[in-house]
């Protein structure tokens, strides 16, 4: 799997039965990216060296989505495939254009607020997408009858998670932040292994985890915690 640098300053990707996850149901479709949510304005990073091959308009009125606030998409390819940047806007003076080349870590934009009201969880994300090579658009994923809709995802569409996920910063987590942060299905990287949240943890289990282990939650890694409590599991994936 290609490596990829992290696209905003910080980095909270949702678990797979949260909102914003890849595939996650939605009232018409299945979600096509996975959605990390962040202030309005926070500056997007090319998460890999890539070369610009489409942008335009990605919500709004002009996109055919009246429901949402105007944003714009990018789409750059590179060695993982095509990866469209969505919900942003680009500045004037970045004069990003299609066949410009990035840089793994160059701005290519800044989150836009797409909401329009807040539904608890913020109005603003970078709604990211991983393609196949040589798309050149992003694709729409319609749900169909069940149990055959999962099975219609478009042969060009791809799941970013596990590059997302695999990402430094903010994952080698401590207790403190899978505390506040996971759910069941929610998925993490502790010392370069992935794992996935099987039960939610309880203010017991971390009472008798940072107790067995001696340290405080803030300082407690995951790798110390699995086998303490039944109940507090993890799932090496």
């Amino acid at each position: 799997m290609i490596n990829w640098v992290s696209p905003l300053r910080r980095l909270s990707v949702p678990g797979a039965f949260e909102p914003g996850a890849f595939a996650s149901v939605r009232a018409t479709t299945y979600h096509t990216g996975v959605d990390l949510y962040t202030r309005p304005m926070s500056d997007v990073f090319a998460v890999e060296d890539s070369t610009i091959v489409a942008c335009g308009d990605f919500t709004g009125p002009t996109a055919g989505s009246p429901w949402y606030l105007d944003t714009g998409f990018i789409m750059a390819e590179g060695p993982s495939g095509v990866v469209c940047y969505g919900e942003i806007g680009d500045d004037s003076d970045l004069s990003i254009r299609v066949g410009d080349h990035l840089k793994a870590g160059d701005r290519v934009g800044w989150v836009r607020q797409v909401l329009k009201r807040d539904k608890g969880f913020g109005t603003s994300m970078l709604h990211l997408e991983l393609y196949k090579h040589n798309t050149r658009l992003p694709v729409d994923w319609p749900r169909r009858m069940f149990p055959m809709s999962l099975f219609s995802r478009p042969s060009e569409l791809l799941d970013p998670t596990p590059h997302l996920v695999s990402i430094d910063s903010e994952y080698d987590c401590t207790l403190r932040h899978v505390i506040l942060h996971s759910r069941p299905g929610s998925t993490f990287r502790i010392d370069g292994t992935f794992y996935v949240v099987s039960r939610r943890l309880s203010d017991q289990h971390i009472k008798a985890i940072t107790f067995e282990a001696g340290l405080s939650d803030s300082e407690l890694h995951l790798n110390y915690n699995m086998s303490i409590d039944p109940e507090c599991r993890m799932i090496k994936i």
